[in-house]
């Protein structure tokens, strides 16, 4: 897909997890992922004093400032892109999008940890899922199933 058919991507599925992660009374939900050339990507809600309150930010997960900010999804989620949005982070986003479980599952077995928590995958079936039961329940998705 050329990069100017790339600066609005339709990542509903991203948008839904956020909805799914608050609607489970979670204030700050957060993914921590890596694309396939392990640039990191983090999102993250938009806060009440952001000028795009409520939608997603996408950014390497550095401080506000030093950060590279990838762009944004929508309410409508669509992802918003700036300039150092490259291929593999439309990639990681779409991929996300249509199948959140392999991705969350991939980045746990990658790093040992939660992408939703941060924290270390302790038990067998966490590490063979790549996530654990409360993230699992809190974004909906399946645990134990991969």
């Amino acid at each position: 897909m050329p990069y100017v058919a790339m600066q609005r991507l339709a990542v509903q599925g991203v948008y839904a997890l956020f909805e799914q992660a608050i609607a489970h009374k979670l204030q700050y939900p957060k993914i921590r992922l890596q694309t396939v050339t392990q640039t990191p990507v983090v999102l993250s809600r938009a806060g009440k004093m952001s000028k795009y309150t409520g939608q997603i930010m996408v950014t390497d997960g550095g401080p506000f400032g030093a950060n590279r900010y990838f762009g944004r999804i929508d309410l409508d989620g669509v992802f918003h892109a700036t300039d150092s949005a490259d291929v593999p982070v439309f990639h990681l986003l779409q991929r996300l999008s249509e199948n959140p479980a392999d991705v969350a599952s991939e980045y746990g077995k990658l790093t040992g940890n939660c992408c939703f928590c941060q924290l270390g995958l302790k038990d067998a079936r966490s590490t063979a899922v790549g996530y654990g039961p409360v993230c699992a329940d809190h974004f909906g998705l399946p645990w134990g199933t991969h």
